[in-house]
């Protein structure tokens, strides 16, 4: 059964907690059994436009998720 509403989830983070964000993939998937979309900029595929595929998920997103831990930054930054 899908919902009558389709619900997009944009996740943003840095690719140093790429394992962070593979476990909170993991956390969505029953989104994706009902139906829903999530995204992360690893469906960008080599040589595509990045800056427009990101801007059109943004705008069709309903939730945006952002992954952020104290020690992302790198030291000094």
């Amino acid at each position: 059964m899908t919902n009558e509403v389709e619900i997009r989830v944009f996740v943003s983070y840095s690719h140093l907690d790429e394992e962070w964000k593979d476990e909170l993939q993991g956390h969505l998937s029953f989104l994706k059994k009902h139906g829903d979309k999530v995204w992360q900029d690893r469906k960008i595929g080599p040589g595509s436009e990045w800056a427009g595929m990101i801007h059109e998920a943004l705008d069709s997103s309903s939730i945006i998720l952002l992954l952020i831990r104290g020690c992302t930054r790198r030291p000094g930054v």
